[in-house]
C-alpha cells in the first residue's frame, strides 16, 4: 500500500502524463479512480428532514407525495398550493444541487408561492428522501421530473405548463428535462454546468489538484458505465 501511495503521489506531480515506470501502480491507481467515481455518483446523503409545518407567511401546508420511477425507485416531493393564486401564474418545479435536499429550498418555494405560483419541491434520486443509490447527473433524473409532472397533472394540482427552477445539478437536470418535454415554458437555472467533463475538470482544480486528472476521469467514466449510462449524456448543451 505504501508503494502504491508513493507511486500515486509521483504521478500526480505531472497530471498530464503517467510515467512508464509507474505502470506497476496501475491496479492501485485503478482502485483510486474507481473510488473517485463512486464518491461522485453515490454522495453521502444529508439529513432529509423537512418541516411541513405552517408559518405566519405561508398559511398553506406542504403536501408530500411520491412517484415511482422507471427503474423501480421512487421520487419524494412536496406540493405547495399558493395562498392567493395569481391568474396565469404557472406552477414552479424546484430541484436542488448535488448533496443537497429539497428542504434547502423551502424558502425559494415560499417566495414563489407568496407571488401566486403553485410549487413542487423535488428530492432528486440518490438524495434526501428519494430512492436510488446513484446520481446520474440528469441522465435519469430528467425522466423522473417528467413523471412528477405527470402525477401532479393527474391529481389536478397543475395544468400542462410549468416553469422549472434548479441550482447546480438541479439546474442542469432541468435544462436536460426541458429539452425533451414541451410542457416546460421556461427554466431558471442557477449555476448549471453546460458540459459535464468541463465541470469535472473545474472541480478537480478546485478540490483535488493533486489527483491525476486522467485517472479521475477514467474512474468517473467507468463508474458511469457500471451504472448503465453514458457520461456525455449529462451535458445539457
Amino acid at each position: 500500500m505504501a508503494q502504491i501511495c508513493s507511486n500515486v503521489l509521483a504521478a500526480t506531480c505531472n497530471p498530464n502524463a503517467i510515467r512508464p515506470d509507474l505502470a506497476k501502480a496501475a491496479p492501485g491507481s485503478g482502485w483510486i479512480a474507481r473510488q473517485i467515481g463512486r464518491w461522485l455518483f453515490a454522495p453521502k446523503r444529508r439529513n432529509a428532514a423537512m418541516s411541513l409545518s405552517l408559518t405566519p407567511w405561508m398559511p398553506n401546508a406542504f403536501n408530500p407525495f411520491r412517484v415511482e420511477s422507471s427503474d423501480a425507485s421512487f421520487i419524494d416531493a412536496c406540493y405547495l398550493k399558493a395562498p392567493a393564486p395569481r391568474e396565469n401564474a404557472l406552477p414552479v418545479l424546484i430541484t436542488h444541487g448535488w448533496r443537497e435536499t429539497k428542504a434547502s429550498y423551502r424558502h425559494v418555494a415560499e417566495w414563489f408561492a407568496c407571488r401566486g405560483h403553485d410549487v413542487i419541491l423535488i428530492d432528486l434520486r440518490g438524495h434526501g428522501r428519494s430512492g436510488g443509490d446513484a446520481v446520474t447527473f440528469g441522465v435519469r433524473e430528467r425522466h423522473d421530473i417528467r413523471l412528477v409532472i405527470d402525477h401532479a397533472i393527474s391529481q389536478g394540482w397543475i395544468a400542462d405548463r410549468v416553469l422549472s427552477f434548479g441550482h447546480s445539478l438541479g439546474g442542469s437536470t432541468m435544462l436536460l428535462h426541458a429539452a425533451m418535454d414541451d410542457r416546460v415554458a421556461g427554466v431558471i437555472a442557477s449555476c448549471p454546468f453546460a458540459d459535464i467533463r468541463t465541470a469535472i475538470r473545474s472541480f478537480h482544480r478546485l478540490w483535488a489538484p493533486w489527483v491525476n486528472l486522467d485517472w479521475a476521469m477514467r474512474g468517473i467514466e467507468d463508474a458511469a458505465h457500471t451504472l448503465g449510462f453514458d457520461l456525455d449524456e449529462a451535458s445539457p448543451r
